[in-house]
């Protein structure tokens, strides 16, 4: 078979809509908190498949048959990059007059690899959903391949600020996929990532888009600065993200799904990504 003129992209493979993968992560503490609600809400309303990446001291491993459990240090290099990250202070978000996320390599660097573990050993639809993201209906079959067509990942972006990463889409199958995955990886195995703006999964996925020029979709163009924008995403109307102390309070259950109050108080603002 010839190979592709120089300068020329591959065809795209679009999966069938019913290769669909959610995948998640959290730690213990979290699970407690938070993340067993979010995964519940994926049992019942993901149309796919669901992987959690569970960490050393996981408690319980409920929905046996509709989550795969994995283990989160299996995740090749992963080990490597929390062992730097425990032996340096400043990279787990110790700034000066306090704590910053986004100086926590530690916390933040889990996803990455949650992330490129499972596109390594899937091909298709990759939905990735932070466990404070609750569903509160079912997900079409066609929303990820309508959203992507022929891009290999679609995220929301904001004007002058990172990404909002509480859900992120991939097509696995497609061509510019692996290198994606290779060089996010990269920058977290090389400590380039010190050399962003910020040491966490967004600045990451941001700089190994622009480095390996994988086609993306920008789901929120209009977003600015740090406002809360999955209000202003196709997701709205089936999900909500409890961002922040958010997710340790009442208050999120009081909300629709596009984040808004279902009583008449005035709206608690949005925090910080």
């Amino acid at each position: 078979m010839p190979l592709p003129e120089v300068g020329t992209r591959l065809a795209v493979p679009h999966p069938p809509e019913a290769d669909q993968l959610a995948v998640t992560t959290f730690s213990a503490a979290g699970w407690e908190a938070y993340a067993r609600e979010g995964l519940e809400s994926m049992t019942r309303f993901f149309p796919g498949q669901i992987v959690a990446y569970f960490e050393e001291d996981q408690p319980e491993r409920p929905w046996e048959g509709r989550v795969e459990w994995r283990p989160l240090l299996g995740c090749l290099g992963l080990s490597d990059v929390l062992d730097w990250a425990w032996a340096n202070p400043v990279l787990q978000g110790i700034v000066p007059n306090g704590y910053s996320y986004q100086f926590d390599l530690n916390k933040f660097c889990r996803k990455v690899f949650a992330q490129a573990d499972a596109a390594a050993r899937f091909q298709g639809w990759l939905w990735w959903l932070d466990a404070d993201v609750e569903l509160r209906k079912p997900i079409p079959l066609g929303l990820a391949p309508s959203l992507l067509k022929d891009d290999a990942t679609a995220a929301m972006g904001r004007i002058g600020f990172h990404i909002e990463s509480g859900i992120v889409l991939w097509n696995t199958a497609h061509p510019d996929s692996e290198g994606f995955f290779k060089r996010y990886q990269e920058l977290f195995l090389t400590g380039e990532i010190l050399g962003l703006p910020g040491w966490h999964d967004c600045w990451a996925y941001q700089k190994a888009l622009k480095d390996t020029g994988a086609r993306n979709k920008n789901l929120t163009p209009q977003a600015r600065g740090m406002t809360p924008v999955v209000g202003q995403s196709p997701f709205s109307d089936y999900l909500i993200h409890h961002k922040g102390m958010r997710k340790y309070g009442s208050d999120a259950k009081n909300r629709d799904t596009r984040g808004n109050r279902l009583t008449t108080d005035s709206p608690v603002p949005g925090t910080a990504p």
